[in-house]
Formats: structure tokens, C-alpha cells, sequence
């Protein structure tokens, strides 16, 4: 992922569970197999990196009645709410996060803290998207960007 924000852009790590205490399906700061970086549009005359699509797709077994998520991005940024709407602050730089799969789905704040031996994460924090998928299948896409951009989310086999 590029470095889309400096000091902001080198902490992004997302991890994305089935469910609440289940190993992470990804977690890290390779890219994941739907993770796309975003380029400058021509609109305003920008160019260059300003974000990153990150997508998955979640095909849920038939016999499957438990079929909830959690997608979480850890950050020692400060975080403001606005439903499926984030904004992350750090030393006057700004990270725009907005769900854009599943229709609905919001943003929470959560605790970053680990029992030790594990690092106790001092002064991070949590961006969280928790959902439970009524359908067979759920697409997660989450839009990182350093200004407002428009995507279009499409299956990750037509990436």
C-alpha cells in the first residue's frame, strides 16, 4: 500500500475476522488480495496516490447460521464518527475512512489493548466495522483516501 499520508499511511493495518475471537482471514500491511491503490483523478487537477480500496468477499456455507464480521484498522490517530463515515487525524493530516460494502454497515470505536505478553498497543486505538450478513454472500469494501473520491466497487474477479 502506498504511503498515502505520512505518518498516518505507515500505521494502517487491517485485520478482518468471520467473527469476534476467530483468527484473522488477513491481517498486516501486504497486500491482501483485495487491497487497490487509488490513483489522482483528473477532477481538481490532482495527481498521485490519495487512498486504497480494501475488499473482500465472503461466500457463507449454506448450513452457516452465524454469519457476522468484524473488520478493524488499528491507529494511533484520533478518530471522529459519523456512521459509516470515519475521519482520522494525526499532526493535522487527515485519513477519510467510508464503507461502501455492506449497504448499512457503521463505524465503531474500539479499545486496541492487549493482555500481556502481547504489546499493550499504549496510545492506539481501533476503527471497527462489526456486521452480521443476511445473505450467502458479503462484500466488505472500505475506502481509505486523503481527499473525497468516487470508486466503483466491483467483484474482485473483474480487478
Amino acid at each position: 500500500m502506498p504511503d498515502i499520508t505520512g505518518d498516518l499511511g505507515r500505521r494502517v493495518w487491517v485485520t478482518l475476522h468471520r467473527r469476534r475471537g476467530a483468527d484473522p482471514l488477513w491481517t498486516g500491511k501486504a497486500r491482501p488480495r483485495g487491497q487497490r491503490p487509488l490513483h489522482g483523478s483528473s477532477h481538481a487537477g490532482r495527481t498521485g496516490d490519495c487512498g486504497a480500496l480494501i475488499q473482500d468477499e465472503i461466500a457463507w456455507g449454506a448450513d452457516r447460521k452465524e454469519r457476522a464480521f468484524r473488520w478493524q484498522l488499528l491507529t494511533d490517530a484520533e478518530i471522529g464518527l459519523n456512521g459509516g463515515e470515519a475521519t482520522l487525524t494525526k499532526n493535522g493530516q487527515l485519513l477519510y475512512a467510508r464503507i461502501l460494502s455492506p449497504p448499512g454497515a457503521h463505524f465503531v470505536v474500539a479499545s486496541a489493548y492487549q493482555e500481556p505478553p502481547q504489546h499493550p498497543n499504549t496510545g492506539f486505538r481501533q476503527l471497527v466495522l462489526e456486521h452480521s450478513a443476511s445473505t450467502d454472500e458479503t462484500r466488505i469494501a472500505v475506502l481509505l483516501s486523503t481527499r473525497p473520491v468516487q470508486v466503483v466497487v466491483r467483484p474482485l474477479l473483474s480487478w
